[in-house]
């Protein structure tokens, strides 16, 4: 991506949705927020790290809400956060990172299942179906939403422990191409449709 080979990149692939307060949620859906204050934190230990945001807002009133987002990141951590908007070329970006991070409040999978398939280290934080596939220490690194210091803190381990991170990558890769293989996948999806026809 033009940076110096020495330089270590964590990276996250999101819309901007912005807060629900009415849900309870006061900052953005996915945890933009979150990131920059962990990133900012990891900034007075290490000079070594930029961080990549991709994704665009998604909807109208979604575009006052990443203006505020990329002003709060530039104050925060500077030229070492860039916001890539949208991109056709996720994969390749994904494939550049040392880190892959998922600091959503609310998700499915999230861009965990991408990420991992990219063996990317992952680190993602434990809600809705995310622990399904990451593991610590396993299959990549689970967080407390809303917890910028638990990220830093993770972040922090996964750069001073790269060949454990790799690991996990692979692992976390290896588990994705098997829990959703196309053939077993539909083989179930089948097997749920004749129950239900059936009974």
């Amino acid at each position: 991506m033009g940076f110096d080979e020495k330089i270590k990149l964590i990276g996250m692939v999101a819309y901007f949705y912005p807060p629900r307060p009415l849900l309870g949620y006061f900052r953005g859906i996915k945890g933009h927020e979150d990131l920059i204050d962990a990133f900012a934190l990891c900034l007075k230990e290490r000079s070594d790290i930029k961080c990549v945001i991709i994704g665009g807002p998604y909807g109208r009133r979604a575009v006052t809400y990443m203006e505020k987002i990329v002003a709060y990141g530039k104050r925060k951590c500077g030229e070492n956060i860039i916001f890539m908007g949208f991109r056709n070329d996720v994969p390749l970006i994904l494939s550049s990172l040392d880190i892959a991070l998922i600091p959503s409040l609310s998700e499915n999978y999230g861009g965990a299942l991408e990420a991992l398939l990219m063996e990317v280290p992952t680190i993602a934080t434990s809600v809705g179906g995310i622990p399904e596939i990451i593991q610590t220490g396993h299959t990549g690194f689970l967080v407390k939403p809303k917890s910028p210091k638990d990220i830093y803190e993770k972040i922090i381990y996964v750069l001073d422990n790269e060949e454990t991170a790799k690991k996990t990558a692979i692992q976390g890769r290896r588990l994705v191409l098997n829990k959703f293989n196309p053939d077993e996948t539909s083989t179930l999806i089948c097997s749920i449709y004749n129950k239900i026809i059936n009974n």
